[in-house]
């Protein structure tokens, strides 16, 4: 009887979920009712959406609250700077004219048009701009002579604290959906090896259909899976997958 090759555990992700839905879409093509295999069938095409799920996930985001919490903080603070530094520069004595113009201009750079960028673009301005400061020693005696200390020292600190929360959220999502992809995955290989078992135990309980199309067709769809999901870094050589015509049972792997 036919022998399925395993559907290993280890697949990436995306290969899993993209195999999954073809093993599926190759099964239904050979009319599963008249294979004996209907009910093995269903429960796998059901669980197609988990197999989507593999390939685009779309999953709730922790620290999100947070995050835009920081960056409204931001925003609010540059926005003050910038409208305070354009009143100055309105009505500079001469004692700071030049350092107030020159902080202004510089200011309005990063700062002009903040709030239409999205948040990476808002924390690179500003990451640009307090960076720029730091290392010009005649910018940060125009922060001085200017009186804006207390509000870039704010900006920096706030900074600091909207990249940790980056941080912590970057991890935390790479968290949930690595446990989320080893949960689905789980699922979806118990389902798949429970319908290649279902078809083997169906070819020997209906010897007069034929069953060596399908078991040959996945056979291939399973080979080339196994071939793509290896490292990339590593030589492959292009193989036939042999048509399976001797007795054997499917090899348990999880």
């Amino acid at each position: 009887m036919g022998n399925i090759l395993p559907f290993e555990f280890k697949t990436p992700k995306i290969e899993f979920g993209l195999f999954y839905t073809r093993g599926v879409e190759i099964t239904e093509s050979y009319d599963p009712e008249q294979l004996m295999i209907l009910s093995s069938f269903n429960l796998a095409k059901n669980n197609l959406p988990l197999a989507a799920e593999l390939r685009v996930a779309d999953r709730k985001l922790p620290l999100t609250a947070e995050q835009n919490a920081l960056l409204n903080k931001l925003y609010a603070t540059s926005k003050a700077l910038l409208k305070h530094l354009r009143a100055l520069n309105k009505v500079a004595d001469a004692g700071n004219a030049t350092e107030t113009s020159l902080l202004f201009e510089y200011v309005k750079i990063h700062i002009s048009g903040f709030s239409k960028e999205n948040m990476y673009k808002q924390t690179g301005l500003l990451e640009t701009m307090l960076d720029g400061i730091e290392s010009s020693e005649s910018l940060k005696l125009a922060v001085t002579a200017v009186g804006v200390g207390a509000a870039i020292e704010k900006l920096k600190a706030d900074k600091v604290q909207l990249d940790e929360v980056y941080n912590q959220r970057r991890k935390a999502i790479s968290g949930i959906r690595k446990a989320r992809t080893v949960e689905v995955k789980h699922t979806l290989l118990l389902i798949i090896r429970q319908l290649f078992s279902a078809i083997e135990l169906a070819q020997i309980e209906h010897p007069e259909l034929d069953y060596w199309p399908l078991i040959n067709e996945l056979n291939r769809e399973l080979s080339q899976c196994a071939l793509s999901s290896k490292p990339r870094t590593e030589p492959t050589t292009a193989t036939t997958t042999p048509e399976v015509d001797q007795p054997g049972t499917v090899e348990e792997v999880i």
